[in-house]
């Protein structure tokens, strides 16, 4: 027996339920995946510019002051 339910496939088979979520739990999953790939992107961006820009801009602010 088959049917739909919210847009997805159902199938009861000797009295149980089985579901079918369309890939849903798939990209949730790549989402997830790439939230993590960006947060860890903007991390290594803020780095750098505390390494390297930050220190430059304060010795270009102390030159003008001078």
């Amino acid at each position: 027996m088959w049917g739909m339910i919210g847009g997805a496939a159902v199938s009861v088979i000797g009295g149980s339920l089985l579901a079918d979520d369309n890939g849903a739990e798939a990209a949730n999953g790549a989402a997830a995946d790439a939230t993590a790939l960006q947060a860890q992107i903007a991390r290594e961006q803020w780095n750098k510019y505390k390494e390297i820009y930050e220190p430059l801009e304060k010795q270009m602010v102390e030159e003008s002051q001078q």
